[in-house]
């Protein structure tokens, strides 16, 4: 099974992806739903070991997922939904994560 080297060896089980939908209907937090839903099958399918979660702003601020976090994914879309809901309390700790060897896609 391949599994890639940075996420080797680790005790880290999750990868979380950062989907924020702000309409129901067509997912314009930032990133559209088909392309989350996606991107969490294709990594379910090649990393099977993980769980692959969606996580919010709300939980990327509480800091609690990088305890178990493999990797942090912040998924291609429209930035300003991203700056709204992360800028202060949110970047910090997503650049915590990285500083401290978090892996960021």
């Amino acid at each position: 099974m391949y599994m890639p080297k940075l996420i080797q060896g680790q005790n880290k089980n999750k990868i979380y992806i950062y989907a924020e939908y702000d309409d129901e209907s067509w997912g314009f937090g930032g990133v559209g739903r088909q392309s989350v839903y996606f991107l969490k099958k294709s990594l379910e399918e090649f990393l099977p070991h993980f769980e692959v979660c969606e996580i919010s702003a709300e939980e990327i601020k509480r800091g609690t997922w990088k305890e178990n976090a493999a990797a942090f994914i912040m998924p291609g879309g429209r930035d300003l939904p991203y700056c709204r809901k992360l800028n202060g309390e949110g970047n910090r700790q997503i650049r915590d994560y990285v500083e401290n060897g978090g892996v960021y896609l």
